[in-house]
């Protein structure tokens, strides 16, 4: 089902071209390569939990570094305490311009891609807190 699905993803187009990672050389390129030099960290953890979301809140201050994007994919979805999950995001050392990645699944839209929707909402800067 997954390869299915990442065969479909790979296979859009708009206007006539390739508008995913999947399928297009150099958004590959792009998100491979920030993989590649540790742009990108996976972390298992409880998101609204004592430890995971505060431990990577200290780790990045004491290296001066900062979020752009932070990716929770369906996670909300299972929270029984979301309000918990928007404390974290909010103590989370981060650029003006970062922003909140959301996977949706289901729903009244249809899904562009056939099985997921995505949202974006910035998490710094004025008028750009997480509710």
């Amino acid at each position: 089902m997954l390869a299915q699905h990442l065969g479909r993803v790979a296979a859009r187009r708009h206007d006539g071209r390739a508008s995913t990672w999947l399928g297009d050389p150099a958004l590959y390129t792009f998100v491979r390569d920030r993989w590649r030099y540790g742009e990108i960290h996976l972390v298992l953890g409880d998101l609204v939990g004592d430890t995971s979301m505060p431990s990577i809140a200290a780790a990045a201050s004491a290296r001066n570094l900062r979020f752009s994007v932070v990716y929770v994919s369906n996670a909300e979805d299972t929270l029984s305490a979301p309000e918990r999950l928007a404390a974290r995001l909010r103590a989370l050392p981060r650029a003006a311009d970062a922003v909140l990645l959301r996977t949706v699944g289901g729903g009244a839209e249809p899904a562009a891609d056939g099985l997921w929707s995505y949202q974006i909402q910035r998490i710094g800067g004025p008028g750009g807190e997480v509710r």
